[in-house]
């Protein structure tokens, strides 16, 4: 009796190794292909920032010389009498410019629309599972989708200063980014890639990042203070007060209907 005993419970111990191992094994064979996907997503969005910018740096070149030109004939044209008809030329050529100009607005506008509907977003999520705003590129060894994270993960911490206030939250600009900072924090470094896919300046998306953050944190604080717990356990024990004496008083009910049904039956 003891060795078919013994034999069932190695093969028992044998099949469950066998499913620890498979589980383990489609563990690690998800977090590499979700590791894989974040490559290629962060490589794509790469890629088609690279073509962005080399079209803009080529639009940039005939803005310049565009920009020279008008210049000069701007110039030319206020040397010129109101009736030289050469006046009236020049300013064609000029109002030529500045349709150009407005042109080469619009097409880098349509550009920037396009790239952030091609281009996968990573939501950074705030204190009420609400998105606050997207990240589309990397940061040195940071992923897009590891940045989010850890921006989540920083917001969070705000939640624990007892006096927070979101002046606190100071705009530290450098040559290359612009960092939001808590005291000796870093919340979010913002470049200017992080500009471009918001078709902003990195300035005005880092004041627009700090007021976002900011109201997020108070907004978090005011919801679970101390007054509003209170009331919200309140409101809850009152709750459970009405739902007792209605259940106090529908069992009343219930016996009354209960008695007189009985009184019916016997006449």
């Amino acid at each position: 009796m003891k060795k078919p005993l013994s034999i069932l419970l190695v093969i028992t111990s044998f099949i469950f190794c066998l499913n620890l191992y498979g589980q383990k094994k489609d563990t690690t064979g998800q977090s590499q292909k979700k590791d894989s996907i974040n490559r290629k997503n962060d490589s794509l969005n790469t890629i088609i920032l690279q073509q962005f910018n080399k079209r803009q740096q080529e639009i940039e070149q005939l803005r310049i010389a565009d920009s020279i030109t008008r210049s000069n004939l701007e110039k030319e044209i206020n040397s010129l009498k109101t009736t030289d008809k050469k006046k009236q030329e020049l300013e064609k050529q000029l109002q030529d410019l500045r349709n150009n100009e407005a042109l080469r607005f619009a097409e880098k506008k349509k550009q920037i629309d396009s790239l952030r509907l091609t281009a996968k977003a990573y939501p950074v999520l705030g204190l009420f599972n609400d998105t606050l705003f997207n990240i589309y590129n990397r940061s040195g060894s940071f992923t897009a989708e590891e940045r989010a994270e850890a921006i989540q993960n920083r917001i969070k911490k705000l939640t624990e200063i007892f006096r927070f206030a979101p002046d606190s939250i100071q705009l530290m600009p450098s040559e290359t980014t612009t960092d939001l900072n808590f005291k000796d924090n870093i919340i979010i470094s913002i470049s200017d890639d992080d500009a471009l896919w918001n078709n902003t300046t990195r300035n005005d998306l880092a004041e627009k990042y700090r007021e976002i953050i900011g109201d997020e944190v108070v907004k978090y604080k005011e919801a679970t203070s101390f007054r509003t717990l209170a009331k919200e356990i309140g409101l809850a024990l009152l709750i459970i007060f009405i739902v007792i004496i209605l259940i106090k008083y529908m069992r009343k009910f219930f016996r009354w209907l209960r008695m007189k049904i009985i009184q019916q039956t016997k006449r």
